[in-house]
């Protein structure tokens, strides 16, 4: 059994033990970070690439893409107030 030194009530394997444990999660943190950071900027460029797109349709047929606006806000209201009914 490892003994404690005369600094710190902790032994020194479980002292050792409790250090890998905190880097292994601060490891893990940093692994989703990254992971959030590149699922962020994918969402950024999907939403740009929309906003493109809808700015496109928006010239070329407004009526149509008015008119798929509003057919979307009335589905979306009529499954929002399914869900919450």
């Amino acid at each position: 059994m490892a003994q404690a030194t005369p600094h710190s009530p902790i032994p020194g394997d479980l002292r050792e033990k409790a250090h890998q444990q905190v880097d292994k999660a601060a490891d893990q943190a940093e692994q989703v970070a990254q992971t959030v950071s590149k699922q962020a900027e994918a969402v950024g460029e999907n939403v740009q690439q929309v906003a493109s797109a809808l700015q496109k349709s928006l010239q070329k047929q407004p009526l149509t893409t008015i008119a798929m606006a509003v057919f979307i806000g009335v589905a979306l209201g009529a499954l929002w107030k399914v869900v919450n009914s």
